[in-house]
């Protein structure tokens, strides 16, 4: 059984005090997430900050690690949890469920002793308005601590870790093998990749610690390492993007001078800064003002904010202002983002029901964008979405509805002969657990094999206006 994680204090007092503190960190992010559909990263440098200032990186890391186990494998430890109980906790008392989840969690899969844990999660509870079941929590996670070796029928299993419609949702379009595929990627970390202004050369790769995909990407080794430290980060020589948003860039012409680009939902500005680099003439819209600051932070760090005009508006209402004036206008549409289930795991807990899945403005988005393109000129619609209704049945109701627009086939040879990326229709679908084909007579080394492996769920069409 998996331990990730070490978590040693030198002194006993320290135990109770820090300990106690990062784990209510913990509970009270897990309960925004699960509850309030609260964002994780925001909510827990929010809760972190406000109730745990003064501790170490050590520490910091540690909780975060605990909500991603915790986060992804709840179903799982819910259901060890619920062989121990009579009866079910009552719903005012998900406190001491989540805590007795957070504890599963602790004793399964990180290497921190017992008796800390136990220590620690008992008392938070006797010091919560649920002391009488404090009693309780100790028998719960001692028993579960002495049989933890007898649940890898539980924790090595697919099929409870989704939430269950959405695990079933995904069997009935993709199959039992992809649905089993999308639950197991989802408990591995993403990778990281770059973009660079200039491709690299193996001495650079290197010294970055990283490989090279087969589509040009840079994909580092170590997951862990923070961006801004890299060698080249502050020069903007590079930029981070998914592999699979990089796509995107392939299947637009390499030069675009004197083109008229239109990037819809451009922050945090990977695709724009691409763009730029085309030499087109850009213009970037984004109707958040948050994210529109981390864009224009981007342009400056890749010294090309000259070149990009930056509108902070919501697109249905601008479009008034731009019809038919641009070559190309690209669309990164507001979607479930269930294809980046590895990089947010609170995605599928956030999404209650179908219906949460897919309430977004793709079609009105669509509809603005498609009077803004030149005639013969080309939209592009992407989406970080696995979900068939934010894709491909949109892109089919759109065209079916607006006869001067026609799918424009996407060539494999445009994506590095990356066949199995793009579906019968000349569209661009990859899933969270495709694996990069490397070129005819290459061979992976046999530690770059897993690197080769797992994208963000992704869609791309690219469609062309007729008239």
């Amino acid at each position: 059984m998996p331990k990730v994680c070490s978590f040693r204090h030198n002194s006993p007092s320290l135990i109770n005090e820090s300990a106690m503190r990062s784990r209510i960190v913990v509970l009270d992010t897990y309960d925004a997430v699960i509850r309030k559909n609260k964002r994780l990263d925001e909510v827990f440098e929010k809760t972190y900050v406000t109730k745990f200032a003064h501790t170490t990186i050590e520490e910091k890391k540690l909780c975060y690690a605990l909500l991603l186990m915790l986060i992804r494998r709840q179903r799982q430890y819910r259901q060890i949890i619920s062989g121990y109980l009579k009866k079910a906790l009552r719903p005012k008392e998900s406190f001491v469920l989540d805590v007795l989840t957070l504890g599963c969690c602790e004793l399964i899969h990180f290497n921190i002793p017992a008796y800390a844990t136990i220590h620690t999660l008992v008392n938070i509870v006797k010091k919560s308005q649920f002391k009488h079941l404090s009693a309780l929590t100790n028998a719960i996670l001692r028993q579960i601590e002495r049989q933890k070796l007898s649940f890898e029928h539980i924790t090595e299993s697919l099929d409870n870790i989704l939430p269950h419609f959405l695990y079933e949702r995904y069997t009935n379009l993709y199959g039992d093998i992809a649905a089993q595929n999308i639950a197991k990627f989802y408990l591995k970390p993403p990778y990281k990749d770059l973009t660079f202004v200039i491709p690299p050369n193996e001495e650079r790769i290197k010294q970055l610690n990283a490989y090279r995909l087969p589509t040009a990407s840079i994909r580092l080794r170590d997951i862990n390492v923070p961006i801004v430290t890299l060698p080249g980060y502050d020069q903007g020589e590079f930029f981070v993007q998914s592999a699979a948003s990089y796509l995107i860039s392939h299947i637009l012409p390499d030069n675009l001078s004197n083109k008229y680009v239109l990037d819809i939902g451009a922050a945090p500005g990977g695709k724009t800064i691409i763009l730029a680099l085309k030499n087109a003439f850009v213009t970037a819209i984004d109707k958040n003002e948050g994210r529109v600051k981390k864009l224009i932070e981007n342009l400056n760090r890749m010294k090309i904010k000259d070149k990009v005009t930056v509108i902070t508006q919501d697109i249905i209402k601008w479009q008034k202002e731009s019809k038919n004036q641009y070559d190309y206008v690209i669309i990164d549409a507001p979607c479930s983002a269930t294809g980046t289930l590895r990089k947010n795991p609170e995605i599928p807990w956030l999404k209650k029901t179908k219906d949460n899945l897919n309430n977004y403005c793709q079609k009105e988005i669509l509809e603005s964008a498609s009077l803004m393109v030149k005639p013969n000129g080309y939209m592009i619609y992407a989406v970080c979405s696995i979900e068939a209704e934010e894709a491909e049945e949109r892109i089919e109701k759109f065209i079916a509805t607006h006869k001067n627009f026609c799918l424009s086939p996407i060539n494999a040879l445009e994506i590095h002969n990356q066949k199995h990326f793009i579906n019968n229709n000349g569209c661009i679908r990859t899933m969270p657990f495709m694996r990069f084909d490397l070129p005819p007579n290459s061979i992976a080394h046999k530690e770059d094999v897993d690197l080769l492996e797992g994208m963000e769920g992704f869609f791309i069409a690219r469609l062309q206006k007729l008239h």
